[in-house]
């Protein structure tokens, strides 16, 4: 038996640093199963195998933090980037999965690390309702992602940009091909 669970977002990671972490806040698993958390970048050109050859797969731990993560040059533009967990055993019935055991993951996030030769910077910062982008050039475009990779705005002025429907917490703005961001926080 293989059951996996993962996030496959298209090409937010591509060219990107991901860090995939967590924590194990119980596990109880059988002993007959085991379980690993993962990055993986599949390459559509070579039979969707892994072009990381396995080396972000990596055993859960009975307890505490976890973290995985892969640069931006293992990333490259064309893979499939997929993170999260896989268990492997034995068949059983679902009747006895109580008896079988589980695992409880809190706090499990992948994020795009900060660029800093960013030529570019955020203010205020942190900021409520209004951000402002400096160093920038006319006709760049910028977008934001939250702290899984998310788009969740994209423009291309750079002074007022509006964030007040934001929820709190950190992003990254991002300009043109993605491949440098800057790290803000929404109050």
């Amino acid at each position: 038996m293989e059951a996996s669970t993962y996030v496959e977002p298209g090409a937010t990671f591509n060219g990107q640093d991901l860090t995939f972490k967590g924590q194990v806040v119980s596990n109880t698993l059988d002993a007959s199963y085991s379980a690993s958390f993962f990055i993986k970048a599949l390459d559509p050109a070579n039979n969707f195998a892994d072009a990381l050859a396995g080396a972000k797969v990596i055993t859960l731990p009975a307890s505490g933090e976890f973290t995985v993560s892969a640069t931006a040059a293992e990333l490259a533009s064309g893979l499939i980037v997929q993170y999260g967990f896989v268990v492997r055993g034995i068949n059983a019935n679902p009747a006895d999965s109580a008896a079988l055991g589980n695992i409880q993951i809190t706090s499990s996030t992948a994020s795009l690390t900060e660029n800093t030769v960013a030529s570019f910077n955020v203010y205020p910062n942190p900021s409520n309702d209004i951000i402002s982008l400096s160093g920038i050039n006319a006709g760049d475009s910028w977008i934001i992602r939250d702290f899984q990779g998310r788009i969740v705005a994209e423009g291309s002025e750079v002074t007022g940009i509006d964030i007040s429907t934001l929820d709190s917490g950190v992003y990254f703005v991002a300009l043109n091909d993605n491949k440098y961001g800057v790290k803000f926080v929404k109050n």
